[in-house]
């Protein structure tokens, strides 16, 4: 064998992904490499239906195969771990032409993107939550859980059985995060609780009073009128673990 090992192993991956454009490379059986290919490109079809699975539901078999060939021969791959593959992939849905994709059916591919981000998020050490009266709430500053994420579609994707040609007069806003168990937790929002979650993010070490003053100058309505709701509001999101002390929470001993 006179082919050196950079050429070789440029010659390897250019055949296990596109056998069909790229020849068996010096001294390698045609047939092992054939099965090279299968077993690679089986591992990526697999993780990749499994992720999507509701979003695959709604693509033809001729159609699935065109997409997964086209990402495995030409999207390269920067992360050696194949439960990286299934973000690659919505970037490419999102970027290619070869298959006409509705917008509705890429924001479920986005939403189980999502799901499947916060299902492989590590566990992280967090402060636990004081256990504190209803009314105490308001003297300890609170954050969103860092590995939770807002998703915001024009569709209803988190509902099974949701129409991809008609799109609803509201957006549907959802707080995604997995639980400590391990299991991914969908909670619906309305337009002024997710408001008020990126405003306790962008507030997070201040009382939950200034960021719910700016939310009630945004409706245009007195802060005392949020005061039932926001108290209501951080008490689930609290006992959910949505919300969890702040890092750099001064304000209140009990509250660090």
């Amino acid at each position: 064998m006179n082919t050196d090992f950079l050429t070789l192993q440029s010659q390897f991956t250019a055949f296990i992904r596109n056998p069909e454009h790229a020849p068996v490379p010096e001294g390698c059986d045609p047939e092992r490499m054939k099965l090279y290919h299968q077993l690679f490109f089986n591992n990526f079809d697999g993780i990749l239906e499994s992720t999507y699975e509701r979003t695959r539901a709604h693509i033809a078999d001729d159609q699935w195969q065109v997409l997964v060939k086209l990402f495995f021969s030409t999207v390269p791959q920067h992360s050696p771990y194949l439960v990286d593959v299934p973000g690659r992939f919505l970037d490419f849905l999102q970027e290619q032409n070869a298959v006409a994709l509705s917008e509705a059916l890429l924001e479920l591919a986005a939403f189980e993107a999502t799901l499947h981000e916060c299902r492989m998020a590590e566990d992280i050490a967090l402060p636990e939550a004081p256990v504190s009266l209803p009314d105490a709430l308001f003297d300890c500053a609170w954050q969103p859980h860092p590995q939770g994420v807002l998703f915001e579609s024009a569709f209803p994707v988190n509902q099974a059985d949701f129409s991809l040609d008609e799109v609803p007069t509201e957006p549907t806003l959802l707080w995604i995060q997995r639980d400590d168990a391990g299991v991914v937790q969908i909670y619906n929002l309305s337009a002024a609780s997710a408001r008020w979650l990126v405003l306790l993010d962008a507030h997070e070490d201040a009382l939950p009073g200034q960021s719910l003053a700016q939310l009630a100058h945004e409706l245009n309505v007195a802060p005392e009128n949020l005061t039932e709701f926001a108290r209501a509001q951080l008490a689930d999101w609290i006992a959910d673990g949505v919300l969890i002390p702040a890092s750099g929470n001064q304000h209140n001993a009990a509250c660090a």
